[in-house]
């Protein structure tokens, strides 16, 4: 989880989602995937099929790594850090926090697929072995999330925070966004 890389259909990409139906999914609603794609121009409905085909294949990939290999690999990805490389190669690229879903093939009142929340989102902690050992920068895991935050607890994730607090630690690190 260092050289993120977005896969032709193995990733869905919800940067351009509807900004009230991300919201609802990151205060732990369950949300239709066409809310997340309201276009209804031909577009729009374009993008939605396009999801929906990625979203099957991601919910595929998932079940089969959960069965054969007892790993957990559905999450949204909130955030991500960037730096150049030390030696001019691939630079990281590396998912901040990770938020487990759940994927409802069919969700309430005939709208098609739809996600929520199936825990709360943690931070990365490979970034943050990462900035430790790496580039001696120290970010617990509490100190990026408390936990007194998210759905569970009865306040929203503070994302503000999370960027102010890797801001502020990775100020030094040449080209970090």
């Amino acid at each position: 989880l260092l050289f993120f890389r977005e896969l032709k259909e193995g990733t869905l990409e919800l940067t351009r989602a509807d900004a009230a139906a991300l919201s609802a999914l990151m205060a732990g609603e369950e949300v239709a995937l066409r809310k997340l794609f309201p276009d209804r121009s031909p577009s729009g409905q374009a993008a939605l099929a396009t999801a929906e085909a990625r979203l099957a294949k991601i919910l595929s990939k998932s079940v089969s790594n959960a069965e054969e290999r007892g790993i957990e690999t559905l999450y949204l990805v909130i955030g991500m850090a960037t730096w150049p490389a030390e030696d001019d190669g691939r630079p990281q690229m590396a998912p901040v926090l990770l938020m487990p879903l759940l994927v409802n093939k069919a969700s309430r009142g005939g709208q098609g697929a739809s996600i929520q929340q199936k825990g709360e989102a943690k931070a990365n902690l490979v970034l943050l072995h990462v900035l430790r050992d790496d580039l001696k920068i120290e970010i617990s895991e509490d100190e990026l999330v408390p936990d007194s935050q998210g759905p569970d607890e009865g306040e929203p994730l503070d994302l503000d925070h999370v960027l102010a607090v890797l801001q502020d630690k990775c100020r030094e690190v040449p080209g970090f966004t």
